[in-house]
């Protein structure tokens, strides 16, 4: 599979979706080369202050970039 933090502290959102983005590249060239991922692991970036809405931002690019049959891995880090 692959993993991604994208650092503690992080204050946009929107690099969750870059992340996302950048991830579902390296499945589609793992798939290309005869590899079938099948795991996701987030990690790192949210804080008790924007948890909710990371999550929330998180959510719907994985819901966007991946089939449900990916399993995900959550790891927020410190929060």
């Amino acid at each position: 599979g692959v993993s991604f933090h994208v650092g503690s502290g992080a204050e946009d959102p929107k690099s969750f979706v870059k992340a996302v983005e950048d991830s579902r590249f390296v499945f589609d060239q793992a798939a290309e080369v005869g590899f079938d991922l099948k795991v996701l692991d987030v990690g790192g970036g949210f804080s008790e202050d924007t948890f909710e809405r990371f999550a929330a931002t998180l959510s719907d690019a994985l819901d966007e970039y991946f089939p449900p049959h990916i399993r995900i891995i959550a790891e927020p880090g410190r929060i």
